[in-house]
């Protein structure tokens, strides 16, 4: 490469230092006010039960996914700070050693954190309700007018966290473009040569474990079922599957969609070996799609998981997971979704493992 060509090619990745630094910083914007808007909601509601009607003050720390999302927010804000310092003021000597190796590890925690908060609270905060005690009946409360404040706010929060992920994965995309640098301190010419072999076959490895079990959680949550019977008289079984529960539904089809991305990502990196001028614009979009994907159907599926139940044609809440022996069942379908939801976190943190081998291995 001679000095000409190496100062155009210089020249052509002014651009995405900046824009990615914009990006970074909205995130970081976005997810500060992600949560501060869910940590301020409250709502006073009143219990409908005329021997229990004292009003009730609801808060998001009423619902672990909306607790979860303020703590991740705003983790994850803090660690874009670091990212963009780290992008800024540290480019040479020490600081530029630290960037390479940081600046990949915040590259896939900080979409983790997002993506699977969002998720959750996506996942929690369609249909915001709770069980009363001891009688058991379902209080919807964003179906009251009494809680439509409550609602909104949190309703604000989660598609500002969403979109602190989507910012963050932009950011990303873009440092990552052919001829970007991540937006950390880069190695020489001579020294980007040296990549190692060992990281790639590492990055790779992980990669088809991640597909691998990414398959299974779609698998396995796909075909869980179980015949559960309503509690009051008069009613026949009923069989419950993972269609009943869209965070499940969005579990298979993320994972199966993530898989198949996966497969063209290893494909690229095994017999294009990341060299190709496809392989290059699409290794990048793989990173940030594949992740997203993985990630938030877990957030997901682990808010809808943790409390498996149903509401009876009385109005009172069936839990299928304390009920299965009761009910002449099993609890068959519990354990499944509980081990595809696990399967589905493990590929992402997997896949998350891959891309920060990449990451080092080429910086």
């Amino acid at each position: 490469m001679t000095c000409k060509d190496e100062k155009k090619k210089k020249k052509s990745g002014d651009w995405r230092h900046p824009v990615s630094l914009v990006f970074r910083i909205a995130a970081m914007g976005l997810a500060v006010a992600a949560a501060a808007v869910m940590a301020t909601a409250s709502q006073c509601t009143v219990y409908v039960d005329y021997d229990l009607a004292r009003p009730r003050t609801i808060t998001f720390a009423d619902f672990k996914a909306f607790v979860y999302l303020v703590v991740a927010t705003a983790i994850a804000a803090g660690l874009e700070a670091v990212a963009i310092f780290l992008s800024v003021f540290c480019k040479k000597g020490k600081g530029k050693k630290v960037g390479k190796w940081l600046m990949p590890v915040l590259a896939a925690v900080v979409p983790a954190l997002l993506y699977t908060s969002a998720g959750a609270a996506f996942a929690a905060g369609w249909d915001i309700f709770y069980y009363m005690e001891p009688t058991g009946r379902r209080l919807s409360i964003c179906s009251s007018s009494i809680g439509s404040r409550f609602c909104k706010q949190v309703h604000v929060s989660m598609w500002l966290s969403l979109g602190a992920a989507l910012a963050v994965s932009l950011a990303e995309l873009v440092a990552t473009w052919p001829g970007g640098h991540g937006g950390a301190p880069t190695m020489t010419d001579g020294e980007d040569k040296k990549e190692s072999k060992a990281m790639t076959a590492v990055s790779i490895a992980g990669r088809i474990i991640g597909m691998g079990l990414a398959v299974a959680a779609a698998v396995l949550m796909s075909t869980a079922s179980q015949c559960t019977i309503y509690y009051s008289y008069g009613t026949r079984p009923r069989t419950v599957t993972y269609a009943d529960f869209p965070p499940f539904v969005y579990l298979v089809i993320a994972a199966a969609m993530a898989a198949f991305l996966e497969g063209i990502a290893i494909f690229l990196a095994v017999w294009k070996k990341g060299k190709d001028n496809k392989a290059t614009v699409l290794m990048p979009l793989l990173g940030a799609a594949v992740p997203a994907l993985l990630y938030s159907a877990a957030g997901a599926a682990f808010a809808a998981g943790a409390d498996l139940s149903y509401c009876s044609a009385y109005g009172k809440r069936v839990s299928m997971c304390a009920a299965g022996s009761a009910a002449g069942g099993s609890s068959n379908f519990c354990s499944q979704v509980h081990i595809a939801v696990i399967l589905s976190l493990a590929a992402a943190v997997v896949v998350s493992v891959a891309e920060v081998v990449r990451g080092i291995g080429v910086c």
